[in-house]
């Protein structure tokens, strides 16, 4: 399965996060996130365009809006424009790309309220406790690609939030957040350099985590084992060297994890379990592939990607050169260090040799 394709099927979430105009998220969404209605909504009519200078209001349709406020310089003249009194004031989405705003206050969106709200490439730095509670019954996506933020608020009271995008952002500590409802988690480019061990415990329903090019040195064992719903795991491009015994316990049918271009050289065993998808190790520094470690791996049916390893190719890779079905669920075609194919080496000189 292609990279991150699962998470891309369910939320549309490219790596650059790039905004689909036009298409409504909560028609992505599973059918228990979207109310039912037996009343035909109503037909919506955006402020006049004076009035809310210098944002501007796209009709979605008949019965939805788009508030792209992009050309906002500051709190005040946001707050200017959402003080007015709209006919409607619940919002498709809230748009605000390569904003001066830096600081999202209390008050700042006035009564309004959004089902998706998009801050991105901006200069914003701090959202005040309260600036979006009254989205709090109606947010399903937040997305705040790209900015200055070091924190962010509360979000226990958003009892319809399901995608959370925080990607390349300022944290340099994980935010401790409570969700009863959030699915997916984006920290993509964040100096974050640790993990505690806690970071998931208030997320319950976690499903997807984007961790990669985090400056990640190390992963806390038990970091991941309450959360019985996450089965798609990105770590790609951290600093991991090793990982200790339960650093990565995944759940569910078809669960993925992404390893690939850090510094892994040593595995323990039992570091990795639950994974019934792939697990991709391409680009790291293993030199043995112990059978302790992989072998439960190839047994759980997992694919296991290894491409571009320094393997020595000793008798600790005999167990898989003399089990042919446990090498063909070896994914791609991983090679040793004098750069033969795995596929190419000779069964019977281990059997003999080892």
């Amino acid at each position: 399965m292609p990279r991150k394709i699962v998470a891309l099927l369910w939320l549309t979430l490219a790596r650059e996060f790039v905004l689909l105009r036009g298409q409504n998220i909560s028609s992505l969404l599973p059918s228990s996130y979207i109310p039912s209605s037996t009343t035909e909504p109503p037909v919506y009519e955006c402020p006049a365009r004076e009035e809310i200078k210098p944002c501007v209001c796209h009709l979605i349709g008949k019965n939805q809006m788009e508030m792209d406020c992009s050309e906002v310089q500051d709190g005040d003249e946001l707050r200017r424009v959402f003080s007015q009194e709209f006919l409607f004031s619940d919002f498709a989405r809230l748009v605000m790309t390569g904003s001066n705003l830096t600081v999202l206050r209390e008050g700042d969106l006035g009564v309004s309220s959004f089902t998706e709200i998009y801050i991105m490439n901006s200069n914003l730095v701090e959202i005040e406790d309260l600036a979006l509670l009254g989205s709090a019954d109606t947010l399903e996506y937040l997305d705040m690609y790209n900015n200055r933020l070091q924190g962010i608020p509360d979000i226990s009271a958003f009892s319809r939030l399901s995608g959370v995008n925080l990607c390349r952002n300022f944290f340099t500590t994980f935010p401790t957040m409570n969700s009863a409802t959030v699915r997916i988690i984006d920290f993509i480019g964040n100096p974050l350099i640790s993990l505690p061990s806690d970071a998931f415990q208030g997320l319950p329903e976690i499903e997807y985590v984007f961790l990669d090019y985090c400056s990640l040195t190390g992963i806390i064992p038990g970091t991941f084992a309450n959360n019985k719903k996450l089965f798609y795991l990105s770590l790609d491009g951290n600093s991991l060297n090793s990982l200790p015994l339960d650093a990565i316990q995944l759940s569910g049918l078809a669960s993925y994890l992404f390893l690939q271009n850090n510094q892994l050289g040593h595995l323990a065993s039992g570091s990795i379990s639950g994974v019934t998808g792939s697990i991709y190790m391409k680009g790291n520094s293993l030199t043995e592939l112990n059978e302790d470690v992989f072998r439960p791996m190839l047994e759980n049916n997992a694919n296991v990607h290894l491409e571009d390893n320094p393997f020595g190719c000793g008798c600790d890779i005999a167990w898989l050169i003399l089990n042919q079905t446990l090498l063909d669920r070896l994914a791609d075609s991983p090679s040793c260090s004098d750069g033969t194919p795995f596929i190419d080496l000779d069964p019977a000189y281990y059997e003999a040799m080892c």
